[in-house]
């Protein structure tokens, strides 16, 4: 028989990383707008994490972000919209 617990587990666990990656942009994006100096999310994110990043930054409309990296599995910056770039970008 199938045990439809695994799915929901994963679903619930999946749930939880969206959530702290929401939290951790908006918490970066609120430092950015204070100092006016871009920050790297220096995990490296897939492309929907990095969506994520993307869509709460978004809600700021002084902040901008970029990708940085290549592959696969980038990494965002989150810069003034105006586009004040000190944070070096990660090797």
């Amino acid at each position: 028989p199938r045990d439809d617990r695994g799915p929901r587990e994963e679903d619930e666990d999946t749930k939880t990383r969206n959530r702290d990656i929401e939290r951790l942009a908006h918490r970066l994006a609120q430092r950015v707008e204070k100092s006016g100096k871009a920050e790297l999310i220096r995990k490296e994110m897939n492309s929907y994490a990095r969506r994520i990043v993307h869509m709460v930054v978004a809600e700021y409309p002084s902040l901008a972000t970029e990708s940085v990296g290549e592959g696969q599995h980038k990494q965002v910056r989150i810069l003034p919209a105006g586009g004040e770039t000190s944070e070096p970008s990660a090797e």
